[in-house]
């Protein structure tokens, strides 16, 4: 009897042990995860703020009602995503596909671009209330500019990579 107890408390501690080492590593990878949004964030902002040359009362303004557009763009994006990884995954997983799941992904994505297109002009709207339209435009062609520069850096980083 005290043999039987005696191996279910090992396998129970031996259980929370992997548990806890489980959750460590995901902990770890939620906090890098983190630090590199952050560090993004970072990034993306130094580079526009010096593209719009914002005075400080300007910016003061302009950055909040930003930092919410990006959040709700964000928001749209990950819905999206989970969406088509969802059915990606029954894909996997063998499910068979009617036509109607193929058109209910497609229209789901002309829908994502629809609401980030209403979501675009709703806040050129906001930023056109607190700032001159210079501004506004000097905003687009930075955050353009700054997706375009992220992917040429990636590019130039897995080349050097493909190389060695």
């Amino acid at each position: 009897m005290e043999d039987r107890l005696m191996g279910r408390v090992i396998i129970f501690t031996v259980f929370v042990l992997i548990l806890s080492v489980s959750c460590f590593g995901q902990r770890e990878r939620d906090e890098r995860r983190r630090a590199e949004l952050e560090e993004f964030e970072r990034s993306r902002i130094e580079y526009i703020s010096g593209a719009m040359e914002l005075s400080s009362k300007q910016g003061k303004v302009f950055w909040p009602l930003c930092r919410e557009f990006w959040d709700k763009r964000m928001e749209l994006d990950r819905a999206y995503r989970r969406e088509v990884r969802e059915f990606m995954k029954s894909e996997r997983d063998s499910a068979l596909h009617t036509e109607a799941d193929y058109r209910r992904i497609v229209e789901l994505f002309a829908r994502k671009q629809l609401l980030e297109a209403e979501l675009n002009m709703e806040y050129i709207r906001k930023f056109l209330d607190v700032l001159p339209a210079e501004k506004v435009f000097l905003f687009q062609e930075a955050e353009r500019n700054f997706m375009r520069k992220l992917l040429n850096d990636r590019r130039r980083f897995e080349h050097k990579s493909d190389r060695r």
